[in-house]
């Protein structure tokens, strides 16, 4: 990579298998670029406290990779954060929320710069967490494993990803009335009226028109209670709708996941349930699936990696829609978007594509030529170092 060889990147992997695929696929393209760097693992302490990692991490020009937080409050003998003793930038690369993090984000690091998949995460952490100096949009990269020629793949359709646990109880909100019960009711009725919206902004709206005074601390406090369980809510509704329109036509999808039992609705042999397995063997899948269907996790101005790893190993991607997804990719093009709420149309899609598959591998093509050359995590690692030329 031109006129960033003298960067050095500290890659910080542990905790979670999928977070230690996204650090080894940005350690290969580091590689590939020629880019000095060091991988520290949560269970490895040798990696993070040796006179190597110090040596390392004091040069100029060093900064932290890494995914929600981790290694992120390293701290030395003397109970310094390693990060800011030695001006360290960390671009620390968001996967959930921001409102999981809470206790990093009040008083976050000097050298903290938060990398979001959402634009409305960005704006988020703008009103909530504002003492964070430095956040910005990256939408997530894909991978690719080994592809199978398409028309010998074994899966039809494939789905990685757990569906929501069920919900028969809604938290109570304290200060509202019916303890928020009411809320529950009209922000899911609203947002499935209108799938465009986020659980935030229809909660903020219910509030408005109800009268209901907040402040800031109040509006948090709501969203961080009601908003979760709204979201599991819906998406799992949404999931369970669309698996039964694609079990009644008989389309064959395999769902490598936890949680997709419904006991309102029996799937039949079409809908064959595994259990969960590595983002590696995930990968490995969609290398060898004709169609690889996606639920977005409610990022609706944002990304998830399942979109570019389909395309990438040169599966058909079927999606719902986020705003940013639009405007990379052109339906019926390089992907095939659906409206959740209507799940028939989406499955009829899926048929279709299953009983052309010239069209399908047209599709399949176009994703994969877009997605290789705008969407793998070499892309995102370009896009981390560039903004760390310029700050974010």
């Amino acid at each position: 990579m031109e006129g960033n060889k003298q960067i050095h990147i500290v890659f910080f992997k542990g905790i979670l298998e999928t977070l230690d695929y996204f650090v080894e696929k940005l350690v290969d393209a580091a590689v590939a670029n020629n880019i000095d760097y060091y991988v520290a693992d949560t269970e490895n302490v040798e990696s993070y406290s040796s006179s190597a990692f110090f040596d390392f991490i004091k040069q100029e020009n060093s900064i932290l990779i890494t995914f929600n937080q981790i290694g992120t409050r390293l701290v030395n003998s003397s109970e310094e954060n390693v990060w800011e003793k030695y001006n360290v930038q960390i671009y620390d690369i968001m996967v959930d929320h921001p409102r999981n993090f809470r206790g990093a984000f009040i008083e976050p690091l000097t050298c903290l710069n938060v990398l979001c998949i959402d634009k409305d995460h960005v704006r988020y952490i703008r009103e909530f967490y504002p003492k964070v100096g430095k956040v910005a949009f990256l939408g997530h990269g894909g991978a690719q494993e080994d592809v199978v020629v398409y028309d010998s793949r074994e899966y039809q359709v494939l789905y990685v990803g757990d569906c929501q646990q069920k919900i028969s109880d809604f938290p109570v909100i304290d200060g509202l009335e019916d303890g928020g019960m009411n809320l529950y009711s009209r922000v899911i009725q609203e947002m499935m009226i209108d799938c465009n919206l986020t659980a935030e902004s229809a909660i903020r709206s219910y509030l408005d028109e109800c009268g209901v005074e907040y402040n800031l601390e109040r509006i948090y406090y709501i969203y961080n209670i009601a908003a979760p369980h709204v979201e599991n809510y819906i998406r799992r509704h949404y999931k369970q709708l669309c698996m039964r329109e694609l079990d009644k036509l008989g389309v064959v999808v395999d769902v490598y996941g936890k949680n997709w039992e419904d006991d309102e609705y029996q799937y039949g042999p079409n809908i064959r349930l595994h259990s969960r397995v590595s983002s590696r063997e995930c990968n490995y899948m969609a290398g060898n699936a004709k169609i690889c269907l996606n639920f977005m996790p409610w990022f609706k101005e944002g990304t998830t990696e399942r979109v570019f790893n389909a395309m990438l190993n040169k599966s058909v991607c079927v999606s719902d829609k986020s705003s940013v997804l639009e405007t990379i990719f052109t339906d019926g093009e390089n992907i095939v978007f659906y409206d959740l709420n209507n799940p028939l149309q989406m499955a009829y899609d899926v048929k279709f594509l299953l009983e052309h598959p010239d069209v399908a591998k047209y599709i399949a093509n176009n994703g994969y030529n877009i997605a290789s050359h705008k969407c793998t995590w070499e892309n995102r690692l370009k896009d981390i170092i560039l903004m760390h030329q310029n700050g974010v």
